[in-house]
């Protein structure tokens, strides 16, 4: 773990040492925050001091929680304005991780590659069409590209376009990302 002040990114980053950190001191103030673990990446950001405590500093888990290229989110409200219906929220929203990235044409190809659309395990969610559910077999027959292959509605033969590889993967649903998040295909990104 390490840090730095927010007003000089070129500085050197200061190092706080291995979690679980105990008797450290940190200035208040806006930081720069560095955690890293081998193997996992790292996360950075500049989060308010008062809020690192629970986070980061007494957490022998920090970097085990987080894939490689994934940040936390910390919970609290979220509020939304859509311009034609007003103001909506505050919605309670629990902490989470998220991709810095995007998932890319690749990385989903081996999810469809390995069989992410024939293994029921992923699918965890309810599927819902309409205000009615359907079975996993009914809601995987719909998911199907231009050609009737298993996968993104934009692609064809079950694949990605040519040289769009490192493109991000359009044409997916809620149901198959959420499918993708849940395989060994996105752990291994």
């Amino acid at each position: 773990m390490e840090i730095k002040d927010y007003l000089s990114p070129g500085d050197a980053w200061l190092p706080l040492g291995t979690t679980p950190l105990d008797h450290v001191r940190i200035p208040n103030g806006y930081l720069r925050w560095r955690v890293s673990k081998a193997g996992l990446g790292e996360y950075v950001g500049a989060p308010v001091t008062e809020d690192i405590h629970g986070s980061f500093v007494n957490s022998s888990s920090a970097g085990r929680r987080c894939a490689r290229g994934n940040g936390p989110c910390a919970s609290g409200p979220f509020f939304t304005l859509l311009w034609s219906l007003g103001d909506f929220g505050p919605y309670d929203l629990p902490a989470f991780y998220i991709d810095r990235f995007e998932v890319t044409n690749r990385q989903y190809q081996a999810f469809v590659d390995s069989g992410g659309y024939q293994e029921r395990k992923y699918w965890k969610e309810k599927f819902l069409r309409d205000g009615k559910e359907l079975s996993w077999q009914q809601a995987i027959d719909l998911l199907r590209d231009s050609t009737g292959q298993a996968g993104p509605s934009t692609w064809v033969a079950g694949h990605y376009p040519a040289g769009q590889a490192e493109y991000p993967v359009g044409g997916v649903s809620w149901y198959e990302a959420s499918a993708y998040a849940n395989s060994p295909a996105k752990a291994c990104r």
